[in-house]
């Protein structure tokens, strides 16, 4: 949040996050179960990965059906709950880059950088002038994609930034991957799991 702007007067990313959730299922018909089948997904996800965080499979019935799913999954930021929020954990990773004349000699299989993008939006989000759309998101995933001469319905999966869950939803539209306001559909049509049509956080996510 903005140090002046948001910060001192009580916003934090969780109510950040809760409030551009609650426009964007006004503004695009997102539900909490299109939010509770990200959760189950990425934690469906995370069990597959030897190195995710949280390794615990969770249903639509515990989370969010159930009668003991306001004590199993409270409200953090309404609408976003327990579940659609991502730990805070410690952790590292490194990217060993080396010009592609010499990649083998440090990888077998090393992996090629096609493009990549940066881009940062209006830091105060009330001066967006439309706060449901993730313009750096839009920019960098351009800039990638015109890089390595690719477009959005090349590729085959993806991994997006869920610090909430609503975040999958939005990237894997701004992104272009989907038209806006059909992430959740898409997402409901199972097209985003494993073995679906686009995979999206097969990794589990920052779960």
């Amino acid at each position: 949040s903005h140090r002046f702007a948001e910060y001192i007067y009580g916003v934090t990313l969780p109510g950040l996050a809760g409030m551009f959730t609650r426009l964007y299922m006004e503004r695009y018909g997102v539900t909490s179960e299109h939010l509770a089948m990200v959760a189950i997904k990425n934690h469906s996800n995370a069990l597959l990965n030897p190195a995710a965080h949280l390794k615990m499979p969770i249903t639509m019935e515990g989370i969010l059906h159930s009668p003991d799913a306001m004590m199993n999954n409270p409200y953090v930021s309404d609408p976003l709950r327990f579940f659609d929020c991502c730990p805070v954990s410690d952790g590292a990773a490194a990217v060993l880059l080396a010009p592609a004349d010499r990649a083998k000699e440090f990888a077998k299989s090393p992996v090629r950088i096609a493009g990549i993008g940066q881009a940062t939006d209006v830091h105060a989000v009330h001066e967006r002038p439309d706060p449901t759309v993730l313009t750096a998101v839009k920019i960098a995933s351009k800039k990638a994609f015109d890089m390595a001469g690719l477009k959005p319905g090349d590729m085959s999966l993806a991994e997006l930034h869920d610090a909430f869950t609503i975040l999958e939803i939005a990237e894997s539209e701004d992104a272009g991957f989907f038209p806006k306001g059909e992430g959740g559909k898409a997402l409901e049509r199972g097209e985003t799991r494993i073995g679906g049509r686009f995979p999206i956080n097969a990794s589990g996510g920052l779960k």
